[in-house]
């Protein structure tokens, strides 16, 4: 369920700790993390005081399931992405960073603090580093497809998949914050958005 449609309901069916973290990651996109507070969220969900506690232990915590979550459904999208009927992997590439974009407007409050400075404790975003990594193996996969095919030159991955990364992020990081207009066809207009980052990529990053 996306961030911007919160079910209020779900803790009445044992569900308190989705709702939290559903409610948190609205609240999150509307005022940033300075504006979560776990008593906040119980009273918008209308339990007691006490009760989101049972679940997490401090704000930090909750923030982290936040974007845990994202992490999790992320890697989730970039592995479903469809390239069509070719094998050809350039495809691969343009449908994940389409995927990418996409679930960065369909869940901007986790994807907020997933990248973002929310989490103060040093602990906890260590255990929040595991899952970013293998939501960016994902990508990293794709960029291998692309030095086996000989599109991008050889060597190791990272140093391509980073500046790739980095570019399909900042774009999905401007459309986040509206700093880029869309207009009357999004879906068409995000994957030619896509489509002439991938070439620029692709061209940079070609054998010498």
């Amino acid at each position: 369920m996306p961030t911007n449609v919160v079910n209020i309901d779900r803790y009445h069916h044992g569900d308190l700790r989705n709702a939290l973290v559903e409610a948190a990651a609205l609240a999150v996109n509307k005022g940033g993390v300075e504006s979560l507070s776990l008593r906040g969220l119980a009273r918008q969900l209308g339990v007691s005081q006490t009760a989101p506690y049972r679940h997490f232990a401090s704000r930090d915590d909750l923030v982290a399931a936040v974007a845990q979550e994202g992490f999790t459904r992320l890697k989730q999208q970039l592995s479903d992405a469809p390239h069509g009927t070719t094998p050809d992997p350039r495809g691969r590439v343009i449908a994940q960073g389409i995927a990418y974009v996409q679930f960065a407007l369909a869940y901007p409050g986790h994807f907020r603090v997933m990248f973002g400075d929310g989490i103060e404790d040093p602990k906890v975003r260590t255990r929040l580093l595991a899952s970013g990594l293998a939501a960016f193996q994902e990508l990293m996969a794709g960029v291998q497809a692309l030095q086996t095919a000989g599109y991008i030159r050889k060597g190791n991955p990272m140093d391509v998949a980073i500046p790739a990364w980095t570019m399909i992020h900042g774009f999905a990081t401007l459309l986040v914050n509206k700093m880029i207009p869309l207009g009357a066809n999004p879906d068409r207009e995000i994957e030619a958005h896509v489509k002439r980052m991938n070439d620029i990529f692709i061209e940079g990053a070609a054998p010498r």
